[in-house]
C-alpha cells in the first residue's frame, strides 16, 4: 500500500535540493499544504475531484484569502511529485 506522503517525503530528498533556492522555498511550502490534505491517503485512492477541490479552496497563508492561483501552484507541485516517482 503507497501512500501519497511516501512519495513527497521522495520528493522532498531528493528533488527539492536540486531545484534553486526560490524554488525550493516555494516547492516546500506547498508540500506542507498538500501533506496535510493529500498525505494520509492512499495511491490509489487519490480522483481527479480531490485535486480540483484542493485546488478551488486553498488559502494563501499570507492573506487568508482564497487563491486559486496558490492552488494551482501546489498541484503542479503534487503533478511533478508524482512525475519524478515514476
Amino acid at each position: 500500500m503507497l501512500y501519497i506522503r511516501e512519495l513527497m517525503d521522495r520528493y522532498a530528498i531528493e528533488v527539492i535540493p536540486t531545484k534553486a533556492i526560490a524554488t525550493q522555498s516555494g516547492d516546500t511550502a506547498s508540500l506542507v499544504s498538500l501533506r496535510k490534505v493529500f498525505g494520509d491517503m492512499r495511491l490509489i485512492d487519490l480522483e481527479p475531484q480531490h485535486v480540483y477541490k484542493y485546488a478551488d479552496t486553498r488559502v494563501d497563508p499570507r492573506s487568508g484569502k482564497k487563491s486559486p492561483s496558490t492552488g494551482r501552484h501546489d498541484v503542479n507541485v503534487l503533478r511533478h511529485v508524482f512525475h519524478e516517482s515514476g
